[in-house]
């Protein structure tokens, strides 16, 4: 076991992520598609913080399954400082996420999540005849440029 721990602390000092600049680190991030980017956040710290903001970026969600598995992974660390709803600047809700209409608890979840989205810069709801403006009671959104709803 000893030779375990020993090997390991020497590989770790040999890592070249520790060695990397940043901004190459993100050059490399940015190249990797999103399944990709996600495995490498699982992979170390420094890895994660910078991935993560990349993962969240754009959320476009598409189904049921999409705005149930966005819902439940947000809202757990909604309140967090580093929670990634902060990083989120383009979300869209297409009309087949919700057809035609949000239940109660989505509803109330997505005015929390909504609260906390400080950096948003694009929403869109799709389609644009639904009535979303419960959804944004408490909501600011100081870098908010465009609205499609």
């Amino acid at each position: 076991m000893i030779f375990m721990r020993s090997a390991a602390r020497a590989i770790s000092l040999k890592s070249i992520i520790r060695w990397l600049p940043n901004e190459c680190l993100y050059i490399i991030l940015e190249c990797l598609a999103t399944p990709d980017l996600a495995a490498m956040c699982r992979t170390s710290r420094l890895l994660r913080n910078m991935g993560t903001q990349m993962l969240y970026r754009d959320v476009t969600i598409c189904s049921e399954v999409q705005l149930e598995l966005f819902l439940g992974g947000l809202w757990r660390g909604v309140t967090g400082k580093g929670s990634p709803v902060r990083k989120i600047r383009l979300f869209v809700l297409r009309e087949s996420a919700v057809y035609g209409r949000l239940a109660k608890a989505e509803e109330k979840k997505l005015t929390t999540i909504f609260c906390k989205m400080s950096a948003l810069e694009l929403i869109r709801f799709e389609p644009y005849m639904m009535d979303y403006s419960a959804l944004f009671q408490n909501a600011r959104f100081p870098a908010l440029a465009t609205f499609h709803g």
